[in-house]
């Protein structure tokens, strides 16, 4: 995806959508891996029974981790209950505010004097999630108080993992492609110019032909 390597480095679509690739670091050398997403595909379409709804969090939790494999199967299983995976994925993905408060001030926030400060501000941060992470990255070369570093080490876990699962999740809309799937692109696609999800969605929706949203 275009804005991969700002982010996380760990998976792409290869530029016709036709087959996700993802970076498989080793202690030597790296691996990388190809998926044929005609597979992906053809397995959503075969639609299977809604999950319980514990199995659908634990799967939605997956999308979070490192584990490249793991994150792709549990992708292609939500992938394969769309009836019940789309209006989840409706109500919990957001588009980029166009009015938001700057990340850098948030952070600096962070060494405020006052308590309540500091608190509201991680608590954007972690509602920022992903478009808080380069800033946060930088933050942590810092020097900075014991409980900012703190702070900051663990909303940059948060970012990451919401990185990873925002990523998959837009994947996921593309992969099924069909127009509930890409209402929800399209909303995506309408946030903050600036908004690397924004650029994303637009992505995604140019693939299945929708053409770039304004």
């Amino acid at each position: 995806m275009s804005q991969m390597d700002n982010y996380l480095s760990e998976h792409t679509l290869s530029g016709d959508g036709g087959a996700l690739v993802a970076l498989a670091p080793g202690k030597e050398k790296s691996e990388v891996l190809r998926w044929d997403l005609s597979a992906v595909r053809k397995f959503a379409a075969r639609e299977r029974p809604e999950l319980p709804k514990e199995e659908w969090e634990r799967l939605w939790q997956e999308l979070t981790k490192k584990n490249t494999n793991a994150a792709f199967k549990a992708m292609r299983r939500l992938a394969a209950s769309p009836k019940q995976t789309l209006p989840i994925l409706k109500d919990r993905l957001r588009p980029v505010p166009k009015e938001r408060a700057k990340v850098s001030d948030l952070v600096r926030r962070l060494d405020s004097d006052a308590f309540v400060e500091r608190q509201k501000a991680q608590d954007a941060l972690l509602a920022a999630s992903h478009e808080a992470l380069p800033a946060l990255r930088e933050a942590a070369k810092e020097d900075r108080s014991l409980e900012s570093k703190r702070r900051i080490e663990g909303l940059i876990v948060k970012a990451e993992e919401g990185t990873r699962r925002a990523l998959w999740a837009i994947e996921m809309l593309e992969f099924l492609g069909n127009r509930d799937a890409k209402e929800v692109l399209g909303r995506l696609a309408g946030g903050d110019p600036a908004g690397w999800i924004t650029l994303e969605a637009q992505a995604s929706l140019k693939r299945l032909g929708v053409g770039r949203a304004t």
